[in-house]
């Protein structure tokens, strides 16, 4: 077979593959990885009912979960303040000592 009509046939396989690749809705990656989340069945057998490769579902899986992270440490989210800044101490001047218990200081006055 002569190398030009290889490459073509690579290029048509390529094609091919191409138009026929299945696409997932977000809704769909959504479901996929919330089941194996869940811990009901093996991963191996949701991907194998799903029809996908098990790489595929751990991508899915790792971009869900950064999705995740990255919306919890935006500063503000939904209109609502960000957990970290609402329970956050405040920082102490060096020159201040730190707060003491909760408890009243000793008197040693009788």
């Amino acid at each position: 077979m002569s190398k030009e009509r290889k490459q073509s046939t690579e290029v048509a396989v390529r094609e091919i593959r191409r138009r026929t690749r299945r696409k997932f809705s977000p809704e769909e990656k959504t479901r996929i990885v919330l089941e194996g989340l869940r811990g009901e069945q093996s991963i191996s057998e949701l991907c194998r009912r799903g029809g996908i490769a098990s790489n595929l579902y751990y991508r899915w899986s790792k971009d869900f979960l950064e999705a995740g992270l990255y919306l919890v440490s935006r500063t503000r989210t939904f209109g609502l303040p960000n957990l970290r800044d609402t329970f956050r101490r405040p920082a102490l001047p060096s020159h201040q000592p730190p707060p003491t218990a909760c408890f009243p200081a000793k008197s040693h006055d009788p």
